[in-house]
Formats: structure tokens, C-alpha cells, sequence
């Protein structure tokens, strides 16, 4: 890498050494591995109504919500309600590449502090791993598409970029059935005279609230909040397994998501589908067929499939409720049985919602990306001679003052 002018002018001499395999391993196990079990460990029913209480009244001392919990595998970084949503993608010098930790169990994890072959921890990752391309990442190196400061090293020879993108339409249908059934609150179409989304059947039945209306834009917002910190949490557990590692490590945004994900004619990117909606001539991505793919058309049919595919995450034959599955709890513990299912007037109120949102904006959700990319993860190694030039002392440390003969004697 080269920074051509200016006080800390400098162009190393030296060659691009790519990470090695057990060294992106390692980042990538404490970015997205597997924990164990996430405990779960919260309220599951609500307490008994008073005598002669309503809806209204029950809702006011609320207190469950725990049937909202999508998986009981844990994972190095925390998720909304288990949902896991976000896939890890990477590209070096050999290629590209996402992981699939969403389809590890709880018991699928690698204890690295226990292990003495290298090798153990590289194959565990590729297990996970599936490879889209053979050659690195084309991204064109030019403004906007990658910001003029983070265009002398973004993806350059030699670095490993991390691109973590999170799955919106999963956990957007899961937490409507918590904001519906349990708070009963009315999701109001701000951007079309306030309707509600729910049509006027349910407020009249007294399931939805009136006086409790909230708009989509302000609620999709929430959605997204929800979702986009898994990024950052991702990405601080690698920069601090770069630290350990001793390797230089940079979090950035300044690259064009439309770009990357593949939704312009500049680059193939990672080679999302995309598609436009009624209201926006933006492209929106929503996944790359048969690798990752999201809640909404075209991967279902209409939005009541892709609700019916949540509900039989959690309370299908197969879903993390039945007894065929594996728990953090000790036997004895009925969450087929106990756990409450939304009523069908509940599940028929988050359908009639999401086709709405779907039917209304030609998209699911209606204002923010299905699949959101929004920061980026670098690491590669350093040249000290650059930091011993411009640099008082303690700029790096002696983990990375000896990465070369502790790593690649």
C-alpha cells in the first residue's frame, strides 16, 4: 500500500502477505461462531388477568414475550430474539466467500483455547463456509464507489475484507407478532393518510388498539436499529481477535453497498437480486438465490408463506419449541406445550400487515433495505516500518511487533 503525499508520505517495499487460513479462522470464529446455547432466559406466558380485566388491562401489565425467541443456538455476537440475521461474507486473494453459521446446532462449537491441531479450527470454519467466486471481489476503484480516503487500501492485495449483511425480513415478521399479539399496537401507513396496515377488521374486533398507533416508517426504523448493531458487534469481536492476533485491523464504511451487494452495472459484486419497488426507483437487494435469501417475494410466493415459514421455525414439527429439538433446559421443562402459539386471529392480523406493506410498496419492508450492508472489517498484516517512521512509541504493541515469527516462522 502506498500513501503518495502529504506528512506521513510512505510506500512499503515490501510484498502482500495474505492471511493464512488458520488466521482468517480465527476472526471469523469470534465474529459469527457458535456459542452454545442461548439461555433464553426470560418470561414465556403472561400472568393470569384480574378478575374482569380487558385486553387493554392485560396489555398494561404485559409481561412475556419470551414465544418471540427464534433459535436457542447461541452466537458470539447478541441478536434480536435469537434470530440471527447476519451472514458473514469475505474476499482475499483466492476468491469469495460467505459463512453459514445460521444452520450450525448449539452443540457445533470449537472450543480454540482446548485445541492443539490447527488444522481442527480451519476445517471447522470451512464447514461453514461455502466459496461464490474464485478470484477476489472486483470492486471499482474509484469514487463514489469506494470514498477517496479509503481508496489507497480498501481490498487491495494481500488484505482480507469482511462484509457482514444482515437479513431484515425475518426478524421484522417475528417481532410484528410480538408488537401485534402481545402489545396489540396499530402500525399506521404514515406515507398513505395513516391507514392502518392491519385494515379496519381488527380494530373493530378490539385485537389491535386504537389509541395505540404507531407509524411504519417510525417502526421499520426500530426494525432496522434492531438489526444493523449486529454488524458492529460482529465486527468488534474480529478487531479485537486482530488485536490478539497481532495483525492490523480497520472498521470503515465509504464503499457503495448498491456496488458491492451487485445492484449496478459497475460490478457483478457478490451477485445479490435485487429488486424495485412502487414508490422508489432504488434497487432493494434480497438475496442471492439458493445461498441466502430473505422473507419476501420472490422467495415465497406471497408474504402469508413467508409468515407461515416463521411460525414453523418456532412451533412446527421441526421448530425450536418441539420436543424433537434441543434445549438449554433441563427435562421436564414442556415448551411444546407451554410455550404459548399466537392465536390464528393473531397470525391472520401479522399476515394481513405484511401483505399490506408488500402489496403497498411492491417490497418487503416498505423503507429500508431487506438486506442490509453498511460497514466493512479489513485486516491484514502491517509494515512497522511505516508506524517506527511516523509514530511515537506504543503506536502497536509487542503482539504486533512479533506476529511475523510468532505466525509465519
Amino acid at each position: 500500500m502506498e500513501i503518495p503525499e502529504g506528512p506521513t508520505k510512505f510506500k512499503s517495499v515490501k510484498q502482500p502477505l495474505p492471511l493464512t487460513e488458520i488466521e482468517e479462522a480465527l476472526l471469523i470464529i469470534a465474529g459469527v461462531g457458535v456459542s452454545g446455547f442461548a439461555l433464553a432466559d426470560v418470561p414465556y406466558q403472561p400472568p393470569p388477568p384480574p378478575a374482569g380485566s380487558d385486553r387493554a388491562e392485560r396489555l398494561r401489565q404485559f409481561m412475556g414475550g419470551g414465544n418471540a425467541i427464534i433459535s436457542f443456538v447461541g452466537r458470539t455476537y447478541p441478536t434480536s430474539a435469537g434470530s440471527q440475521g447476519t451472514e458473514l461474507f469475505y474476499t482475499n486473494d483466492k476468491g469469495v466467500y460467505v459463512t453459514n453459521f445460521r444452520k450450525a446446532s448449539a452443540g457445533d462449537i470449537i472450543e480454540v483455547a482446548r485445541v492443539d491441531n490447527i488444522d481442527e479450527i480451519v476445517d471447522y470454519v470451512k464447514k461453514h463456509t461455502t466459496k461464490l467466486n474464485e478470484q477476489r471481489l472486483i470492486i471499482p476503484r474509484r469514487q463514489p464507489v469506494i470514498s477517496s480516503v479509503n481508496l489507497w487500501d480498501a481490498n487491495q492485495p494481500g488484505s482480507t475484507l469482511f462484509i457482514p449483511i444482515t437479513d431484515v425480513s425475518r426478524e421484522y415478521i417475528n417481532l410484528t407478532f410480538l408488537y401485534v399479539g402481545d402489545m396489540g399496537l396499530n402500525i399506521i401507513d404514515d406515507l398513505h393518510g395513516n391507514k392502518p396496515c392491519c385494515g379496519e377488521k381488527w380494530l373493530e374486533k378490539g385485537l389491535i388498539r386504537k389509541t395505540s398507533s404507531v407509524p411504519l416508517s417510525y417502526i421499520e426504523k426500530l426494525f432496522l436499529q434492531a438489526m444493523a448493531v449486529e454488524s458492529g458487534f460482529i465486527i468488534q469481536n474480529m478487531m479485537l481477535m486482530a488485536e490478539a492476533l497481532g495483525v492490523g485491523g480497520w472498521v470503515f464504511s465509504g464503499m457503495s453497498p448498491s456496488v458491492i451487494m451487485g445492484g449496478t452495472p459497475l460490478s457483478k459484486g457478490l451477485g445479490f437480486r435485487f429488486v424495485i419497488g412502487k414508490l422508489s426507483s432504488l434497487p432493494n437487494p434480497v438475496g442471492i438465490d439458493g445461498v441466502f435469501q430473505s422473507y419476501c417475494p420472490p422467495y415465497v410466493k406471497d408474504m402469508d408463506e413467508a409468515v407461515d415459514l416463521v411460525l414453523a421455525e418456532k412451533f412446527g414439527s421441526k421448530g425450536i419449541y418441539s420436543s424433537s429439538r434441543p434445549t438449554p433446559f433441563r427435562k421436564g421443562i414442556n415448551l411444546e406445550n407451554e410455550v404459548p402459539r399466537p392465536s390464528e386471529d393473531v397470525i391472520q392480523c401479522v399476515k394481513d400487515i405484511c401483505n399490506y406493506i408488500y402489496n403497498t410498496f411492491g417490497r418487503f419492508p416498505a423503507t429500508v433495505d431487506t438486506m442490509l450492508c453498511s460497514l466493512f472489517f479489513q485486516a491484514h498484516h502491517l509494515d512497522l516500518e511505516f508506524y517506527d517512521k511516523y509514530y511515537k512509541e506504543g503506536a502497536y504493541t509487542d503482539t504486533h511487533r512479533n506476529h511475523m515469527n510468532l505466525w509465519h516462522s
